[in-house]
């Protein structure tokens, strides 16, 4: 059974954890960009590489042991009637690589397992009040340092549910261009499809939620404005590994104004 918050995690953000934040671009960015998968000893732990879990560890000075920050959130206030593994896999994995999670139906609440404490600790700092199918998800670090229940979605051979399962520090402009908070306008970014047509994006996010505005930034960038934070989410949820003209899409909540 789970239990609440850990008692090494603090109610707000922790002093050294804040000025971590704007000290990531000072860490050691030097490792290999796929770096070797390894399991560690005593359980389902997925260290990639000791030094490379070291560097995801140091941007917690304050919570650097799983004692102090596990890889695992305690989500509740989960709408579990509707609610679905890909789901949560989708908008918690906006703000890090989440590689296991259990929906416990009984309870209205999730468990969410990501490779690093330093991801559960931004994806908690960002989402904690998070607006979801009409309910504000409530976050706290679980006693778990990892998920074992075989019942759990184990996402490790599903890419595109992963957009950071080869970001190797958190000093990655792609991983700290990811750390802002839920907003009502989302960025579209097509890789290798430089032309996908606008009008076939507005017909897959009108599934789901009504576009206000929409501006092309780049020939592969689209951001698209939508009524409400919750329709954003929506809207990252129903999108992000879709295909669209042939390529799959990548979905991120973004500070940029239209």
């Amino acid at each position: 059974v789970d239990g609440a918050a850990s008692a090494g995690a603090a109610a707000g953000m922790p002093p050294a954890a804040a000025a971590a934040i704007t000290q990531l671009s000072q860490l050691p960015a030097g490792y290999p960009s796929q770096p070797p998968a390894r399991k560690a000893e005593g359980g389902d732990r997925h260290v990639r590489h000791p030094d490379l879990a070291q560097t995801w560890l140091e941007a917690l000075p304050e919570a650097n042991t799983e004692d102090g920050c596990t890889r695992v959130l305690h989500v509740t206030n989960v709408d579990t009637n509707y609610c679905t593994t890909d789901m949560l896999a989708i908008l918690f994995g906006v703000y890090g690589d989440v590689i296991k999670v259990k929906i416990l139906s009984s309870r209205e609440a999730a468990l969410i397992q990501f490779a690093y404490p330093a991801m559960a600790f931004f994806a908690r700092q960002h989402l904690d009040g998070c607006p979801l199918l009409g309910r504000n998800l409530a976050i706290a670090y679980s006693s778990q340092v990892g998920i074992n229940d075989p019942s759990a979605a184990d996402l490790t051979s599903r890419p595109t549910l992963r957009r950071f399962s080869a970001t190797t520090s958190p000093s990655d402009p792609m991983y700290q261009d990811h750390l802002v908070p839920p907003t009502n306008t989302l960025k579209f970014l097509f890789h290798e499809n430089k032309n996908a047509p606008d009008e076939e994006l507005k017909k897959l996010l009108a599934k789901g939620c009504e576009v206000t505005e929409m501006k092309r930034i780049s020939p592969a960038e689209v951001l698209v404005q939508v009524a409400s934070v919750e329709a954003a989410v929506s809207g990252i949820i129903m999108t992000h590994g879709q295909l669209l003209g042939g390529v799959v899409l990548s979905v991120c909540f973004t500070l940029e104004t239209i």
